[in-house]
């Protein structure tokens, strides 16, 4: 049986899969299983995850027979793994090839989660900057909680049977997906996070990036700010809005949040502040230093304010609590 079930969906990426493919296939640790979902592609994605499966019996493909989501495709994945562990990479990322030995490393009995840190690279693979993380698992959590300076996706290596607890991904979360799974995981408080400080994962950026982009109006901090609400509303209720609501509840429910996102100046900073971070536009950016809510974001990160979070635990308690 493998130890590690190393998991990766993939659509329309034939420019970069047969690089993350290939940055699994020489990883140190051999015992893994890498199972590949291809979510409908019709470009010459699905020829090349094949070509890869006929070289090497540790790949597993399953292609779906209609588009099911990024969030729906890892859950097929989840279930199908024999892992204990489940290593995600996405398919424009990079390991590197001691990724898998150094967390499998750290494991230890009370651990759940083993992020790492990473860097940077552009759309060619040319380095861009890297981000270090402290093997510290209260701060690991509490910059979670806060959502700000948490490894990134394609490093996570999540103990399966936990990930099978709490359903896998959230399909509801149409961005933000791996940032509601690590909020979710905390329900756990007896369980710790870890990461290992060493750079083991490379995180491309490019213009295709799904986080750059907005889905039904939302953007990638909509859907985090959203996540962060209901797992504050979980913590408040035991029942958390994106599993309890009905689809028509929910929609109602995402509504009113966005009505208040809108409202809020901090939120407006947030968007204006990671707009000009994404576009290298420096010295907007470098105003922001001189601005109140710069220094409130230090402290506070990317979720609303708790004036804000309460006002809609109230109205979801009025609303929408049965």
């Amino acid at each position: 049986m493998p130890f590690v079930s190393i998991i990766m969906t993939v659509r329309n990426s034939e420019k970069y899969v047969s690089q993350a493919i290939e940055s699994v296939l020489v990883q140190s640790f051999k015992n893994f299983e890498f199972i590949i979902i291809d979510d409908e592609s019709n470009d010459s994605t699905t020829k090349i995850i094949k070509d890869y499966q006929s070289k090497d019996k540790r790949i597993i493909v399953h292609i779906n027979s209609k588009k099911k989501g990024p969030a729906e495709s890892r859950n097929i994945a989840i279930r199908m793994a024999k892992g204990k562990w489940v290593s995600v990479i996405d398919s424009d990322d990079v390991f590197f090839p001691k990724k898998i030995e150094k967390q499998v490393n750290l494991i230890d009995k009370n651990i759940i989660f083993i992020g790492s840190s990473f860097l940077y690279i552009n759309d060619k693979g040319s380095h861009v900057a890297y981000y270090k993380y402290k093997n510290n698992s209260k701060i690991l959590k509490n910059n979670i909680i806060k959502n700000k300076n948490f490894p990134p996706h394609s490093s996570y290596f999540v103990k399966r049977e936990y990930l099978k607890k709490i359903n896998g991904y959230n399909q509801r979360f149409l961005m933000a997906q791996d940032y509601d799974l690590l909020l979710r995981l905390q329900i756990f408080k007896n369980k710790k996070f870890a990461v290992c400080e060493d750079v083991l994962t490379k995180v491309r950026i490019h213009a295709q990036n799904r986080s750059l982009k907005k889905i039904n109006y939302f953007s990638q901090l909509d859907f985090s700010i959203l996540a962060s609400i209901c797992f504050r509303i979980y913590q408040q209720t035991k029942k958390n809005p994106s599993e309890y609501l009905s689809t028509k509840e929910w929609s109602n429910f995402i509504y009113i949040v966005k009505l208040h996102l809108t409202s809020s100046s901090y939120y407006k900073f947030l968007v204006t502040k990671l707009k000009y971070k994404k576009r290298k536009r420096i010295f907007e950016y470098i105003n922001y230093f001189s601005s109140l809510n710069f220094f409130k974001s230090y402290f506070l990160g990317h979720v609303l304010p708790n004036k804000i979070q309460d006002k809609l635990l109230i109205i979801y308690k009025q609303k929408f609590l049965k």
